[in-house]
């Protein structure tokens, strides 16, 4: 439902709390406030030195809660409330004293932690999301809109200070990686031309889509990022390509189980790949980016495909490759029961990758080639 304006107006619960009626209905009506955060948050909002975002305020009386009840540390806690709602949950709430302490509207807070050394949490990966009841509960239709924008602009706030602050982590990836990075992407550009993927990633809605691929396997291309490869590998579900991005060794613990994989699968990586999961795998390998960290003729051209977000970096592969269809299995479902795929496609992937190998003096690679040729073939024949 939509606002109107008496329905900005106070209610008062049995235990004394003012709240919008709109905004949190009735959260509040059997428990009072403190209970109620307290069952929903736990301990969430109190980690050390933490930097949180929380969309939503429920009325004001979430602000009261967090500066009661946070540590006395480091901690900040920046709420975005939607515009029309600003000035009234201000009036509910007392934050005046706690300097750690920030409510921002939907157009100025991006702003507004930029002068709260934002940076410098992200770095030690101390940056937290959360959402209000009020935001949860999406009582207000607005606030669907507002996390699903204020998510997108942290993941690309992240990356871009990532980028900045931890650029030698990036290098020193590069580095590691220069004597595995030897295929770039390139020239298998429109090698899919017509031809329909699927990209799978770990959206919400992945476990109630997986049956639908299962079925239709066998008509489609699967990229699917390195960090569901557990839950594949839980449903026997082999794609054709994964795509992984990130330097850091987080990564590499999300992402191991895709080296139990078959060498037929084929790894896509960025340049800057945490090295122990390109160093591992036993299969082929293509890169994104560039090889060497400095202007030589030894870069060749390749596509680019930084993020911000390994899913990003999929849809650019899909795009390079030239599917005429391509689908995102990430937060949302929709797909048509018809589609065009053959199984023998796979095989195309295989020769213009052997072939390619052949152009850059990888012999001792032909073999596995072969394999993965067999399998593709018998793929192309059921």
């Amino acid at each position: 439902m939509n606002p109107i304006e008496d329905d900005l107006k106070f209610s008062v619960n049995d235990f004394g709390e003012k709240y919008v009626y709109s905004v949190d209905r009735i959260c509040f009506e059997r428990s009072d406030s403190n209970t109620v955060f307290n069952n929903h948050f736990q301990d969430e909002l109190w980690g050390d030195d933490t930097f949180n975002v929380i969309v939503g305020t429920d009325s004001g009386l979430l602000v009261d809660y967090v500066r009661k009840n946070r540590k006395d540390n480091y901690s900040v806690y920046v709420f975005i409330e939607l515009t029309h709602l600003l000035d009234l949950v201000i009036t509910n709430c007392n934050f005046d004293k706690d300097d750690n302490i920030f409510i921002f509207g939907v157009d100025n807070w991006e702003d507004g932690v930029e002068k709260l050394h934002l940076p410098q949490y992200i770095y030690k990966n101390k940056l937290r999301f959360f959402e209000s009841l009020g935001a949860r509960y999406e009582y207000l239709d607005e606030y669907h809109t507002l996390k699903f924008s204020t998510y997108v602009s942290l993941e690309k706030i992240t990356y871009r200070n990532k980028v900045t602050l931890g650029s030698e982590k990036f290098v020193v990836r590069q580095l590691q990686n220069v004597s595995e990075n030897i295929l770039p992407v390139l020239p298998l550009k429109d090698i899919f031309t017509g031809c329909t993927a699927i990209i799978l990633a770990g959206g919400p809605s992945l476990d109630d889509c997986l049956p639908w691929v299962i079925e239709n396997r066998q008509r489609l291309v699967i990229i699917a990022v390195s960090r569901i490869a557990k839950r594949l590998s839980q449903l026997s579900i082999i794609p054709d390509i994964f795509v992984s991005v990130d330097p850091f060794d987080d990564s590499f613990e999300v992402s191991k189980e895709m080296l139990e994989f078959p060498p037929s699968v084929v790894f896509v990586n960025s340049y800057h790949v945490v090295a122990k999961l390109l160093s591992q795998w036993h299969g082929h390998s293509l890169y994104l980016g560039t090889r060497f960290p400095w202007e030589t003729k030894a870069n060749l051209e390749n596509v680019d495909g930084a993020g911000p977000t390994v899913s990003n970096s999929a849809l650019t592969l899909a795009i390079t490759f030239g599917f005429q269809k391509y689908y995102l299995l990430v937060l949302i479902c929709a797909f048509p029961r018809k589609v065009t795929l053959m199984p023998k496609e796979v095989l195309k992937l295989s020769k213009a990758l052997y072939s390619l190998q052949m152009e850059y003096g990888l012999k001792q690679m032909r073999m596995k080639w072969q394999k993965q040729t067999s399998l593709c073939q018998s793929l192309g024949n059921k």
